[in-house]
């Protein structure tokens, strides 16, 4: 296994130019002091994505990446994990109406997976059995 794990993450480190701290599940970013990948920055731009499954997307959900997948049919499709409220915000007029609560209402939000479609509107998101078992997760740059 650990001869297996060494080429693949010569391969992985061949094709995107970098060191990876993990071969079965490589994710890019930029060097580190020891000069090792971790979440935080792009791919260079002609850098192919690194395709990974759902495991490695959720992990970079948690360390505040976006992801998709490749195989996804809405072009532009991507999640993000949104951290959820755990001071409480105060409510606005639509989530009052649906909750019956008074506008303002101070209420405590979990965090969430949070799914921008295709037309670039968002709705809360569950992953399908099909998103978990897939291995086509890619992360998506930021453009600023």
């Amino acid at each position: 296994a650990q001869a297996v794990a060494a080429a693949v993450r010569k391969a992985v480190e061949g094709a995107v130019g970098a060191r990876v701290t993990d071969a079965f599940n490589p994710v890019y970013t930029d060097f580190d002091s020891e000069g090792y990948v971790s979440f935080g920055n792009t791919l260079p731009v002609d850098a192919a994505p690194i395709l990974m499954g759902f495991g490695g997307a959720l992990d970079a959900l948690k360390s505040g990446k976006r992801v998709t997948r490749e195989g996804w049919n809405g072009q532009g499709m991507w999640a993000v994990l949104q951290k959820g409220y755990p001071d409480g915000i105060p409510i606005n007029a639509g989530t009052a109406q649906a909750t019956g609560l008074p506008e303002g209402t101070v209420c405590k939000f979990r965090p969430y997976l949070l799914l921008c479609t295709a037309p670039d509107d968002f709705v809360h998101w569950i992953p399908t059995g099909s998103d978990i078992l897939a291995d086509d997760w890619v992360i998506v740059p930021v453009s600023v």
